[in-house]
């Protein structure tokens, strides 16, 4: 009687034994799914995010393009230099206060040469969020730049700046301003670029999106 007692103790923990170690195994099964690199959860999200930026880029994609061709079609000429206030029509915020031609004073004229933009195309983008009063976006864009003397005269054209730069512009006075930007050209510096940027630009931008760095890596410049 001890041995059938005993046998069915032993049965009974064997039992348990058995039950926790099926709720552990599917427990560790769920949590896998759960983690940012289980199937069953993050694909179905990566591809909304996907689908969300596709649309977004087919609704606006026109808009975005003609921002981003008015402000590097405005930023650098010869009517900008004369009166730098001409850029804040296109720029605002610290991007303007830090970048403006302003900022030189009346030592523009005694430059030697300005640089001013000839010729704008932007190529391809994606549009990573929009909304009324701000957007976001990635452009492939070809620039190029000559250097004038301030009396008007071409001294020479620079080599063709092929640039995939991060994009945001906030809507004010009725028209888009750009007020932050982020090389993203070359993918071997722009984590090292990114962790030495100004807080205000981080700000401005928040995360750098794996869309944007994709996009620039496979489809950017430069071109292989």
């Amino acid at each position: 009687m001890h041995t059938g007692l005993a046998g069915e103790v032993l049965a009974r923990k064997l039992v348990a034994s058995l039950i926790v170690a099926i709720s552990i195994l599917v427990g560790f099964t769920v949590l896998v799914c759960l983690l940012p690199n289980g199937w069953m959860f993050t694909r179905p999200a990566a591809t909304q995010t996907a689908a969300a930026i596709y649309d977004l880029t087919q609704m606006h994609y026109a808009e975005v393009s003609e921002a981003i061709y008015s402000f590097h079609s405005h930023w650098l000429t010869m009517a900008s230099h004369q009166d730098p206030g001409l850029q804040s029509a296109v720029a605002t915020g610290r991007f303007l206060e830090l970048f403006g031609l302003a900022r030189a004073g009346p030592s523009l004229n005694d430059e030697p040469f300005w640089l001013v933009t000839k010729s704008v195309t932007v190529d391809n983008l994606l549009v990573l969020e929009y909304a009324s009063d701000r957007f976001e976006a990635v452009a492939n864009v070809e620039l190029i730049i000559d250097r004038v003397s301030p009396a008007g005269t071409a001294i020479m054209s620079l080599p063709t700046q092929e640039r995939c730069d991060l994009y945001v512009f906030i809507l004010e006075e009725d028209a888009w301003k750009l007020s932050a930007l982020f090389d993203l050209s070359d993918p071997n510096i722009v984590f090292r670029e990114w962790d030495v940027s100004p807080d205000w630009l981080k700000q401005a931008i928040g995360e750098l999106s794996d869309q944007a760095l994709d996009f620039c890596r496979n489809e950017g410049y430069p071109r292989k």
